[in-house]
């Protein structure tokens, strides 16, 4: 019902409408060769599509237009979210460096949100609270494992238990250094160094243990309702419980 309410538009479009999708999902491909409009992809594997990543750079019609590593936005969702935004703005006839403006774009808190601590100089902390699923968290270790390769990852983890699939949090454990689990979900993370009853136990337990040179990411890839109103509540919480500094 979902892909069925999504598709809906395409049923009305005409040979001069623009169908823009992600190259990389299979489904979206399959749909877009029933339809008779244009149609422009974006990929971040497939340098064929028009809207493509390589070697970290953004092209489109194989013009350079972004370098990543200039972005303040992280993450192969934020690529895509671009690259999907580059298209359109060609379309509008927007000039290459006005694009590159994008540059400066800030995501908004708790999504990947960086800062550091005075009493931890050489430790990042991420506060990434909006992640409330599994492949959210997925997500967020992949990228933070190509940003920070050289130094070891602690991932925390926890929250209200749902019913859902759990098992991308088995897949992840090769990627970081530990991972402390806390709340409703801390006793089904098969592969967690520590489990915690609740955040508050955990962030207690990190204040009075080494973290040189580390990095902190707390992707809790749950929702926070087990013990907060909502996923706002509980970053604030994380980056308060520390002195912070927003890199």
């Amino acid at each position: 019902n979902y892909i069925k309410s999504k598709i809906k538009p395409l049923k009305n479009m005409n040979e001069d409408d623009l169908f823009i999708f992600d190259d990389d999902n299979l489904l979206l491909k399959r749909i877009a060769n029933v339809y008779v409009c244009k149609k422009e992809s974006f990929s971040v594997k497939n340098n064929l599509a028009i809207c493509y990543l390589k070697d970290d750079l953004i092209y489109y019609k194989n013009e350079s237009i972004l370098d990543v590593k200039t972005l303040k936005l992280n993450g192969i969702h934020n690529y895509k979210n671009i690259m999907a935004s580059i298209i359109i703005l060609k379309h509008l006839n927007i000039e290459s460096d006005k694009i590159s403006m994008i540059k400066q774009f800030e995501s908004l808190q708790h999504r990947l949100e960086f800062f550091k601590t005075s009493n931890y100089p050489s430790t990042v902390f991420i506060n990434d609270s909006k992640s409330t699923s599994p492949y959210a968290l997925y997500e967020a270790v992949n990228l933070v494992k190509s940003k920070y390769n050289n130094k070891e990852i602690i991932l925390l983890v926890g929250g209200k238990k749902e019913d859902v699939n759990y098992s991308l949090f088995d897949k992840v454990n090769n990627l970081v250094y530990k991972v402390y689990a806390f709340g409703e979900i801390a006793s089904l993370i098969k592969y967690a160094n520590m489990r915690f009853k609740n955040l508050s136990v955990l962030i207690n337990y990190l204040k009075n243990s080494k973290l040189s040179n580390k990095v902190i990411l707390f992707s809790p890839g749950a929702p926070s309702l087990d013990e907060f109103k909502n996923y706002e509540e509980r970053g604030e919480y994380f980056k308060n419980s520390f002195i912070y500094k927003t890199i």
